[in-house]
């Protein structure tokens, strides 16, 4: 048997290999009828509730057996411990989009989203404009409460809604309708089709509306996500403006982050920034963590303007760290040679381990130079990282999908500290997809299992070897953890091998002849990963 030697060569140790963890599947299942359904937002609603709530054209067939009421409706399904409880349509005669949900605090649950059907089916208000904005408040059991039509003459979509502590809630739209309807405020931009920031507060009991204020450019701003700050709201938009209207500072790129300080009480804008390079940035989530903002999007732009990290493929996921006036701390970017994307996006904070996880797209294969350690599996999949929020170093990411088109849209911290996570998929049973689709596009619910990356269970990522690398058979594993596992996996994820550590240069023959790409995964016996890129020649 023949022994390596080691010699100058360095061990492929690169950065974001060793600071990652190979993450499983515990559970998965699919939900839809016949035709298309698109995932919007995972919400728990009690220790064993969960609803998953989106869009769909389908009506009594597979999982959706309520009955439908236009081209496409507001779809909720609720789970208890994993299984359907109960599942509900609501919708017009035509189509009907759903943006945000959130649980409030008298244990109902708010839908937002937008809406081109006059009263029919479950709504009873006639459209005013293009798309307005249609709130359809429900119980745990899928009753409706109430539903309200609120909007001008062109386009109001929804973005988020907030529960302010007196329950009334605020509902942040994008808007680029005039003085009409129920909008009392004329938009920023002489162009009937630039959006701005519309914030429209509403009573928790009758959908009444009790305020509104906006905001915007002669351009279109587009609102991703806001941020609560006792009287104040942290709005995070993405802008092609110049200095004008409310903006003050000019653009960067062709797209650019905008965050702006607004102070509800003045109505007034306190403080804002823009961040971009030379190219397109456009931002889909902000999250606090300590003092500290930290801004999640996508760039195609290298190393320009407030940007000073390379881009890997085509589109990065870019992440800014501020502090509270906005100015730049740190910075990260995430991806492979592909596009690996925000759109639709979910991000939440897990203080367990400092961690934020992002739930994103990818069709970027792994290793090639970026920072991508999971494999790609079909045209698109959904893509999860886990990120250091103090340092922004990648943790882990993992890749769910089949051989078709997935994208995750939103993440769940369990009570036990686990992370479900909510796809649209139209891929059947492959890659690491083991439920088969029920209709064209489905939701995809998907628990994940050790994806703590507790840091005292880590490795001492400066001393793990594995060599010779490339590889012409053997290859030995040094100072890996005795009687840890160790599994070694080809580009596609499938399984080659396995074994336990049981010395400090542990001696492994490879039990495959082909040429290329390998992965080593070694496990702590308490539960961390490591992952390892080796080449087999």
């Amino acid at each position: 048997m023949k022994k390596y030697q080691l010699t100058l060569v360095i061990v492929f140790i690169v950065y974001f290999l060793n600071n990652s963890y190979t993450q499983t599947i515990i559970s998965q299942g699919a939900y839809g009828g016949e035709h298309s359904e698109a995932s919007v937002k995972a919400l728990k609603i009690s220790a064993t509730k969960t609803i998953l709530a989106g869009i769909s054209n389908s009506h009594l067939s597979g999982t959706h057996q309520s009955t439908g009421y236009g081209f496409d409706d507001y779809w909720v399904v609720c789970l208890e411990n994993g299984n359907v409880l109960w599942e509900r349509a609501y919708g017009g005669n035509d189509y009907d989009y759903l943006n945000d949900v959130a649980l409030l605090s008298d244990g109902s649950v708010l839908l937002a989203g937008y809406s081109y059907s006059d009263s029919s089916g479950i709504k009873t208000e006639n459209s005013r404009g293009e798309s307005d904005l249609w709130l359809v408040k429900i119980d745990t059991s899928g009753t409706v409460l109430w539903e309200r039509t609120i909007g001008g003459d062109s386009y109001d979509m929804p973005e988020k809604i907030i529960e302010l502590t007196d329950q009334s809630i605020l509902v942040i739209c994008s808007s680029s309708s005039s003085i009409s309807g129920e909008k009392t405020l004329a938009r920023k931009s002489s162009s009937a089709l630039a959006a701005d920031a519309w914030t429209v507060k509403i009573d928790p009991s009758t959908g009444g509306i009790l305020d509104q204020f906006l905001f915007g450019s002669e351009s279109s701003d587009y609102t991703a996500d806001v941020i609560l700050e006792e009287e104040k709201l942290i709005f995070a938009l993405s802008t092609m403006a110049g200095i004008t209207g409310d903006k003050t500072i000019d653009n960067i790129g062709g797209s650019d982050f905008w965050i702006v300080e607004y102070d509800m009480n003045s109505k007034q804008i306190l403080n804002q920034q823009v961040y971009g390079g030379v190219d397109d940035e456009d931002i889909s989530n902000i999250v606090k963590v300590d003092d500290e903002y930290i801004l999640i999007g996508m760039s195609r732009s290298g190393v320009s303007g407030d940007k000073s990290t390379m881009n890997y493929g085509e589109t990065d996921i870019w992440l800014v760290k501020i502090d509270q006036s906005f100015n730049i701390i740190d910075q990260a970017s995430f991806g492979g040679i592909e596009d690996d994307i925000t759109t639709s996006s979910d991000v939440v904070f897990r203080s367990l381990n400092h961690q934020i996880i992002i739930a994103a797209g990818s069709n970027s294969p792994s290793g090639n130079g970026g920072t991508k350690t999971s494999p790609n599996y079909g045209e698109f999949d959904g893509y999860v990282l886990g990120i250091n929020a103090e340092t922004l170093e990648q943790r882990w990411d993992i890749s769910l999908g089949g051989t078709e088109h997935e994208q995750a849209v939103s993440v769940i911290i369990e009570e036990d500290n686990d992370i479900s996570i909510l796809c649209s998929t139209n891929s059947s049973e492959s890659g690491n997809k083991t439920v088969p689709l029920i209709g064209e596009t489905d939701y995809w619910f998907v628990q994940l299992g050790n994806t703590t990356g507790v840091e005292d269970l880590n490795f001492d990522l400066e001393k793990v070897l594995v060599y010779p690398n490339p590889s012409r058979g053997y290859i030995y594993i040094q100072n890996a953890k005795l009687n840890s596992n160790y599994s070694v996996f080809d580009v596609t994820g499938q399984l080659i091998q396995q074994g336990i550590i049981s010395s400090n240069n542990q001696e492994v023959e490879l039990q495959t002849s082909t040429v290329g790409i390998l992965f080593i995964q070694l496990e702590n016996t308490a539960g961390g990963f490591q992952t390892l890129k080796l080449v087999r020649d």
